[in-house]
């Protein structure tokens, strides 16, 4: 066995407690094609010693995750280390930035959350609430292609006649996401932010519009559904007439009457949201596919 090897074999014991528990016992895990002497000369190795190291290198981890996702991991209370060490058995390191430590601690924690019953029940809402935030801060830009922001004045004048319902096509921009939430959790949030664990939190279903201002900022604003269903649609693969056709079926507005209002309201509802950034516009189908992103 190269010393390579060897290294790479004492770094597996760091990360994997059922192997260290092996090697100590005598036995070594198949993955790890040592000999004899060499697992002797890992058993030689002071195990308190290496488990605390090992412990170190998981505070490392959830240390990222705590900085980046501070509301969760403080709503987790007792469970948090727990889930810690299962997520470092589970996803052994692999990126060392505090973004993609944070962002694969969280999805672990939404598959697990998912599976069992967690308390507080607000939970899932301020993980979903900080991923979303973490994403937009890190992953996303907020000025759109300049050749589509031009058209944009052009094609809302045409949505205002009532024309052009086929030939626009509405696409939520890159820098922002829709939430369905199960709970209000800005209150909650300030809450937690202050040290304080929310214990009766009353269900109250919301939707949050999340977007990155100018200044890199991620900004949250309280939506209404209509809103937040049509941002959702707004995929950049459908046009206007398309949304509004589904929306109409969503809202069972049904007579000619009702549809042609509800056109004229989305068409207004449509401008403001252009005018924030949240919209934009093209008279053609987008060239990626935005995913919906009310989840």
């Amino acid at each position: 066995m190269s010393e390579i090897s060897f290294q790479t074999a004492f770094a597996k014991l760091l990360i994997d407690g059922e192997a260290r528990a092996a090697v100590a016992a005598g036995s070594a895990p198949g993955s790890f094609e040592i000999s004899e002497a060499d697992a002797a000369r890992l058993r030689a190795i002071d195990q308190g010693r290496m488990g605390l190291y090992a412990d170190l290198l998981v505070m490392n981890r959830l240390a990222k995750a705590v900085e980046a996702l501070p509301c969760t991991t403080k709503a987790l209370g007792e469970h948090l280390w727990p889930l810690t060490l299962a997520w470092n058995h589970a996803s052994p390191p692999v990126q060392a930035r505090k973004y993609d430590e944070a962002m694969a601690f969280g999805n672990y924690l939404l598959e697990t959350i998912g599976s069992r019953s967690y308390e507080p029940t607000y939970l899932k809402d301020v993980l979903l609430y900080e991923m979303t935030r973490l994403e937009l801060r890190y992953t996303t830009v907020h000025e759109p292609p300049a050749a589509q922001a031009e058209r944009c004045p052009a094609l809302l004048e045409e949505l205002a006649r009532g024309e052009g319902y086929t030939r626009v096509y509405p696409e939520r921009a890159p820098h922002t996401r829709v939430l369905a939430l199960d709970h209000d959790v800005q209150p909650i949030m300030e809450e937690l932010v202050q040290g304080r664990v929310p214990t009766e939190v009353e269900p109250r279903l919301t939707y949050a519009l999340m977007a990155v201002d100018r200044g890199g900022r991620v900004q949250p604003f309280a939506v209404n559904l209509p809103t937040a269903a049509f941002i959702s649609a707004a995929t950049g693969e459908a046009s206007f007439a398309e949304v509004l056709t589904w929306l109409a079926q969503v809202f069972q507005e049904e007579t000619p009457e009702q549809i042609q209002a509800l056109g004229a309201g989305l068409a207004g509802l449509c401008a403001a949201l252009v005018e924030q950034g949240v919209i934009l516009l093209s008279d053609h189908p987008a060239s990626r596919g935005v995913e919906p992103a009310l989840n």
